[in-house]
């Protein structure tokens, strides 16, 4: 995820990413768990949006919302941020790196926009907020440095309204 403008069209879930970036220490934890762990910072962000509007989990949507995820990651925002970070490490293509950042954060664009899609097609209603869709899309296993980072998180999602 970077830094972008929320620009017309911008679903819900994408302006909640977008605030949630300009928030102190999430691009930092964000990147740490996409890096180190190889997490899908727009499906954290999807999980916790789930959490702010509410409702019930549900495991099989869950599942659903990871698999897209992962699969867009592998073909789509994955290759595109290696590219970046090759060329980011080449002055020459100091051009080529914008466009790729650009493309990079329209991929991020394009699978929050499916994840909310498939959210709003399942009918699933805004309710008391709660947490549950987090641990739902997380590994089992994690590490107290992970866990501190996923807080970060969770209290930049609280002060997003």
């Amino acid at each position: 995820m970077g830094k972008g403008t929320g620009e017309t069209g911008a679903t819900d879930l994408w302006s909640f990413a977008l605030r949630m970036w300009e928030q102190r220490d999430v691009p930092a934890a964000a990147i740490a768990l996409q890096d180190r762990w190889s997490l899908s910072v727009c499906l954290l962000l999807g999980a916790l949006w789930l959490e702010r509007r509410g409702g019930p989990v549900d495991g099989e949507l869950a599942a659903r919302l990871v698999e897209r995820a992962v699969l867009r990651d592998r073909e789509w925002i994955l290759p595109l941020r290696r590219l970046r970070r090759e060329a980011s490490q080449r002055p020459e293509w100091s051009d080529w790196k914008r466009h790729l950042q650009k493309a990079e954060l329209e991929a991020e664009r394009l699978l929050l926009s499916e994840l909310e899609s498939l959210i709003a097609g399942t009918g699933l209603s805004n309710g008391d907020p709660g947490p549950g869709w987090l641990e739902q899309v997380l590994p089992r296993d994690r590490s107290e440095e992970m866990e501190a980072l996923l807080e970060v998180l969770r209290g930049a999602a609280r002060q997003c309204g």
